[in-house]
């Protein structure tokens, strides 16, 4: 009987125990952790929707709208309601939506969103599509449709590579943003103009604050932050100019890029590259089939050639030859050389001409593009030389124009040429060198801005398209300043080459901008390409010539001769930008005086 009341009284001690830990437990949840709980179980039934703000608009430089944004609807999913459904909700929001079951589980996949946030599916999703998801609201647990905006590029592809695009934002550029603007989902200036301004264009979200039921259907509507609309650019484009030159490339069965600019202050009135995309493509959700369709297509239409490509700039490198003769003292007014089509150094490098110029002095020599004169001077001047005045123009270094992607281009030396050819430098080198072949590379922006310094004596621009920043009640945010630095090159030296473009245009290889409305200096190359029989057509030009105001280049990938092909095109260019000039008065009625 005694151990069996030991026993009794060690049960009771030991349910006692479990009372008390249970009393504390639930004092620990009630009292300690129930504010805690309390705003989880709120959370769960009250949901902030983010509203995203509208995108500024982009406007030409007289104030034409090139982008805008609409209103749209985006079909949006919350991974935490999909719980044992989530293989039957999937299917069916595929076959409402359109899409494959497997295309939804790779985004859910690749999401970073937590699984209380809603992650776009499908967005710009048309009215058709969200009254069947209204209809069928019961069977899609956490599917959710939301007001959204979308952006509108109305001319599809015109300026395409200029404007850019936007997308979701990625993993690794969400790691490096400020988390309180940005959240997984959210889009952003990927490319070109968008991405460039972005800060200025994205605005601010807003959020509506809704209660919930179990399955995430929208109950009750608690509150909303109002969004505010982003910043809108203004750009330096001159659409109608830069219609004349998408126009004119696209019928051109290669590549190609032109370029117009201000010599005065670097603004950007012509960027088009060939061939070209529609950028709404990137306004929803590219699909994969979309996407694909894009990187390989073999022409590689989303590649800025403007500024991302970079060629052999053949004779149109003679700009920077000429001055660094000059300035060595290589070369003077009175000096001649007699051209019969080739120059020997070892091997024989010809002329583009093959029965010579004869003798030419220098302004001829630049008028006709004649190699043996510049191959003569070349090796004269020498390498470094050359490669120090092409760093001087600004070759080998991004111009700072106001887009992503822009290349440096090569200006090769010894130094580079043992690095990755594993050889010495030869005088041949030097030679080709000379006339912008070898391994010489530059970019159309490039060129077009060592044109710019030659027209405007000397002052290399930092080119850009951005003319002003407007905020949303029309105050100026920002204004673009003209930024550059002196080339250090005597005014002298310019001037022999400037005498020797406008020879070009009167009496050279560029006679198809004389024109008798618009004095016009120039300079054509013909670079080869290694992988073509066909050369690379360049022109670089500057207008008017007594008081320069605007430069345009136009490169045709593997087109033939700068003058014949790239030539037109720059000729239309200035007509539109020179259209004052171009007009025919009006026509005089005489009128019959009375005797």
């Amino acid at each position: 009987m005694k151990a069996m009341g030991l026993r009794l009284r060690g049960f009771r001690s030991l349910f006692l125990i479990a009372f008390l830990c249970l009393v504390a437990r639930l004092w620990y949840l009630q009292i300690v952790k129930g504010k805690e709980f309390d705003a989880r179980a709120q959370g769960v039934r009250v949901r902030n929707v983010f509203l995203p703000a509208p995108r500024g608009i982009i406007y030409d430089r007289d104030g034409r709208i090139l982008v805008t944004s609409r209103s749209s609807y985006t079909v949006s999913l919350i991974p935490a309601y999909l719980r044992e459904r989530k293989s039957e909700t999937i299917h069916f929001l595929a076959t409402l939506l359109g899409m494959q079951a497997s295309e939804i589980e790779e985004i859910l996949k690749r999401s970073t969103a937590r699984s209380f946030d809603p992650v776009r599916i499908k967005p710009d999703a048309d009215i058709a599509t969200i009254i069947r998801i209204e209809e069928n609201r019961v069977r899609l647990p956490g599917v959710h449709v939301v007001s959204d905006i979308s952006r509108s590029y109305s001319q599809g592809a015109f300026a395409a590579h200029a404007l850019g695009y936007i997308g979701e934002i990625s993993p690794e550029e969400l790691e490096k943003a400020d988390t309180v603007k940005w959240r997984a989902g959210d889009l952003i200036g990927k490319f070109g103009i968008e991405g460039t301004y972005n800060e200025y264009l994205h605005g601010a979200k807003g959020a509506e604050q809704i209660e919930v039921d179990a399955i995430g259907r929208p109950t009750r509507h608690l509150g909303e932050k109002a969004r505010i609309p982003g910043s809108s650019v203004m750009l330096a484009l001159n659409t109608r100019a830069q219609a004349v030159a998408e126009r004119e490339l696209a019928k051109r069965a290669s590549g190609g890029s032109v370029i117009a600019m201000d010599v005065r202050n670097g603004e950007i009135l012509v960027l088009a590259s060939s061939p070209d995309f529609d950028p709404n493509v990137f306004s929803g959700r590219v699909s994969p089939a979309a996407w694909r369709k894009l990187v390989n297509d073999p022409r590689r239409p989303l590649i800025n050639r403007a500024i991302s490509s970079k060629y052999p700039p053949g004779s149109t490198f003679k700009l920077i030859t000429l001055p660094a003769a000059l300035e060595a003292g290589a070369v003077d007014a009175k000096s001649t050389v007699y051209c019969d089509g080739k120059y020997k150094l070892g091997r024989t490098f010809r002329c583009w001409k093959r029965s010579g110029h004869g003798t030419v002095d220098i302004h001829s020599a630049m008028a006709l593009s004649c190699d043996v004169y510049f191959y003569t001077a070349g090796r004269k001047v020498g390498q470094r030389r050359l490669a120090e005045m092409s760093l001087e123009f600004g070759l080998g270094s991004p111009t700072g124009v106001d887009l992503h992607g822009e290349v440096s281009g090569t200006v090769p030396s010894p130094e580079w040429k043992r690095k990755y050819f594993k050889e010495r430098w030869y005088p041949g080198d030097t030679i080709n060198m000379s006339i912008g072949q070898g391994f010489l590379e530059t970019t159309p922006i490039q060129m077009t801005c060592v044109t710019a310094a030659v027209a405007n004596g000397g002052y290399l621009l930092q080119p850009h398209l951005l003319k002003k920043v407007i905020a949303s009640d029309g105050e100026a945010l920002r204004l673009a300043e003209p930024e550059g630095r002196q080339v250090r090159v005597g005014r002298g030296s310019l001037s022999y080459v400037q005498q020797g473009m406008r020879l070009a245009v009167t009496a050279g290889t560029a006679r198809v901008l004389n024109l008798p409305q618009l004095a016009i200096a120039a300079k054509t190359g013909s670079a080869e390409d290694v992988h073509s029989a066909k050369p690379h057509a360049w022109i670089v030009s500057y207008a008017p010539y007594e008081q320069p105001q605007v430069a345009v280049t136009v490169l045709l990938e593997n087109a033939g001769h700068g003058g014949s092909e790239a030539g037109p095109i720059a000729r239309d260019i200035y007509r539109v930008l020179f259209e004052r000039r171009f007009r025919k008065p009006p026509e005089r009625t005489a009128v019959a005086m009375a005797p």
